[in-house]
């Protein structure tokens, strides 16, 4: 499975690390171990070459005439400046690179790199792709010399395409992870994999498109990190209601609520604990003590309980296994769609 995705209402964070995680819990519930490499791209957005570009809009996406005309006249004789206050630099001729913050500037770079597909493929890893953040998965039983020759052989692959493409691929900032059950990551966690003479070990924990992966996917690091109510409870004194609300959202409930479809099914102790975190801020907000119930509070705030945040957004991420597939609906949410036969083993009874 490849899919590319752009950043826009339909291709969300959240539908491309569902896609990822679902490819990576199936293959981990039978017992294989799942390599996830995390490439970094050193300015990937500013170093695009315009011919090659619109070459391939021409010779690949059959991109012709007035079209490929208004791409040129996008692309080129732009020029950027600095101004600050009442200084202001001198005009510089931007001659490669989208312009950033545009809505096309991440299209532009997808359609740029899209024949890296054909290198992913031909060595057999499953990839995703959004914007710049590219990620290649690989499901082994074990990883043995040609499991690590195929992952070493792919990366100096990729790193010679991106050169060649004015690309470059940040090594020292590329991660990996081992993802499965405890028994094959305990025993391979010791491994290093060689990316073009850099040695790059493995994670225990790393942070894929903000959400922070482990090694079980449980979420446990992630769940730990809206830290940030000790700090605003410091300055509560100082603060006004609508500020302390401000930053709260900012800060915690921003953050529990990012991506949080990927926490469905969680073990309790975890839904605990966002909970936990919830009533904090909750009681943070409104100066509620620790002796007072919770639950009038977050009824006067409108807020649900945690587990009930994360079924509406399963429901919203999901809801195309619920309603009729379209053109529209991204691929990766059609493959999480297609319905499934599981057979699943709990003691000596089959379900």
């Amino acid at each position: 499975m490849y899919v590319f995705y752009r950043k826009s209402s339909r291709y969300s964070q959240n539908k491309a690390l569902l896609r990822v995680t679902n490819d990576i819990l199936i293959s981990s519930d039978t017992g294989n171990l799942n390599i996830l490499i995390l490439l970094d791209l050193t300015a990937a957005f500013d170093t695009i070459n315009h011919s090659i570009l619109l070459s391939r809009l021409q010779t690949i996406y059959n991109i012709t005439g007035t079209a490929l005309s208004w791409f040129t006249s996008y692309l080129t004789d732009r020029h950027q400046f600095i101004h600050i206050d009442n200084c202001k630099s001198d005009s510089a001729l931007l001659t490669q690179g989208v312009p950033q913050g545009s809505v096309l500037g991440p299209l532009l770079f997808i359609l740029y790199i899209l024949p890296l597909g054909q290198i992913i493929r031909r060595h057999g890893l499953q990839f995703h792709c959004f914007a710049d953040d590219i990620q290649l998965y690989l499901s082994t039983k074990t990883i043995n010399p040609v499991t690590h020759s195929t992952l070493t052989n792919c990366i100096s692959e990729i790193k010679s395409w991106l050169k060649l493409n004015y690309l470059q691929l940040n090594c020292n900032k590329t991660e990996i992870i081992l993802i499965g059950p405890k028994t094959l990551t305990n025993a391979n966690s010791s491994l290093t994999l060689s990316i073009d003479g850099t040695p790059v070990s493995f994670s225990s924990h790393l942070r894929n498109l903000g959400i922070i992966f482990n090694q079980t996917l449980s979420y446990e690091h992630h769940i730990k990190t809206p830290s940030h109510l000790r700090n605003i409870a410091r300055l509560r004194p100082s603060l006004t209601p609508q500020s302390a609300e401000i930053l709260i959202h900012a800060f915690v409930t921003s953050r529990l609520d990012y991506c949080n479809s990927l926490l469905y099914g969680s073990p309790s102790k975890l839904l605990n604990r966002l909970q936990y975190i919830q009533n904090s801020a909750a009681r943070l907000l409104t100066h509620t003590s620790s002796r007072d119930h919770i639950t009038p509070t977050m009824f006067f705030l409108s807020l649900s309980q945690s587990s009930s945040r994360l079924v509406d957004a399963c429901v919203q991420a999901l809801k195309v296994q619920h309603c009729p597939i379209q053109a529209s609906t991204p691929e990766a949410a059609k493959a999480c769609a297609l319905p499934q036969t599981w057979t699943l083993s709990v003691g000596k009874v089959n379900l």
